[in-house]
């Protein structure tokens, strides 16, 4: 019998435009972590991306309108409290739709959830009253994820009370992450009791920038792969050996998580010196291969060694280009990311 491989898989929670600025039941800034969805499922790091969307009928039970309520009363509705919403993402709806700016050509599955009248769903795992399952766990399952990322709309309801059913339905041996800087929720105070609540069943809270780090080196290891396919097959430079060396140590380092880590960020921050002079990843191995023959400029010019840049002149050779995107769009939300970190500190701090 064939071992099913392991996969990690990223559930994008409910970013439509009804929730974002704009639409009937917007969350503050959530149009504002669509790019970093987007740069984690381009990084690379994910094998498999899921979306959820809420999909009323109209008419919903869940809505003020429809009982003449005032709006976040709290309710009742098939058996369970229920705050009465806006009429939000009422099916064929451009309210409905996802935001026009997140990626979806990753997307292998979408989950619609909330189609029955009489009663809501939160999650995107089951409805509120935990009796009708949508079948996401079981899908999951079948395609042999280990690992499931949640972030999305709106931290407080949604997200978590799908976060709580992955870590509650799927096997046991499934790791669940809550990523929070690419989420926003309603209230703070909501926020902060969502994050208690699911530290409390094992969920870790990390952010996206381990998604990324991981991505990147997720795409060197598809270079590796390719590389080792092309050695097999007869490809030899005069840097082959001393490049399969550097491929063999960090295929040996796969399981020690902290030396890897160590070795991978020394690589980004070369890729990084080039981009903010204007190159992308890509185009900075071009021409740190063009250096390596040219001896008219001083040695410290000369970045980086011969060596290092014939190296990047067979990663060139071998790479192809679904790679190069992946490293150029991480590396690109990083810069980005740091750029901003450093102007609010000065900011911060005068």
């Amino acid at each position: 019998m064939t071992k099913q491989p392991r996969k990690r898989a990223l559930l994008i929670v409910d970013v439509q435009n009804g929730f974002c600025p704009g639409g009937n039941l917007p969350v503050a800034e959530g149009d504002q972590i669509v790019p970093i969805i987007n740069a984690m499922t381009a990084s690379g790091f994910y094998d498999i991306v899921v979306v959820s969307q809420d999909w009323h009928p109209a008419g919903h039970g869940s809505f003020a309108s429809t009982h003449g309520r005032n709006v976040f009363e709290l309710g009742e509705l098939g058996g369970q409290p229920q705050v009465m919403w806006p009429d939000h993402c009422v099916q064929n709806t451009k309210d409905a739709e996802f935001h026009p700016d997140l990626d979806m050509s990753k997307v292998a599955y979408t989950q619609q959830k909330g189609r029955d009248p009489n009663i809501d769903s939160y999650s995107a795992f089951r409805d509120n009253a935990e009796d009708k399952k949508t079948g996401l766990d079981t899908w999951l399952s079948q395609q042999g994820v280990y690992l499931l990322d949640v972030c999305g709309l709106a931290t407080d309801y949604c997200v978590k009370f799908s976060a709580l059913d992955a870590k509650r339905m799927m096997l046991r041996h499934v790791i669940v992450r809550f990523i929070e800087d690419a989420s926003r929720g309603i209230t703070p105070e909501g926020v902060d009791d969502a994050k208690k609540e699911m530290k409390k069943e094992g969920i870790e809270i990390i952010d996206s920038a381990v998604v990324l780090a991981k991505g990147a080196h997720r795409a060197e290891h598809d270079f590796l792969v390719n590389f080792h396919t092309a050695l097999r097959k007869g490809v030899d430079t005069k840097w082959s050996i001393i490049l399969w060396n550097y491929i063999h140590q960090i295929g040996r380092l796969e399981d020690d998580e902290l030396r890897r880590d160590r070795m991978w960020p020394h690589f980004l921050k070369h890729v990084t010196r080039f981009w903010i002079e204007g190159l992308k990843p890509s185009e900075a191995a071009k021409k740190w291969a063009a250096m390596r023959d040219n001896y008219d400029t001083t040695l410290q010019d000369r970045f980086p060694a011969s060596g290092v840049a014939s190296t990047w002149q067979t990663m060139i050779e071998l790479v192809d280009q679904d790679t190069w995107d992946q490293l150029d769009s991480t590396v690109e939300y990083w810069v980005d990311q740091q750029e901003a970190d450093r102007l609010k500190e000065i900011a911060d701090h005068g």
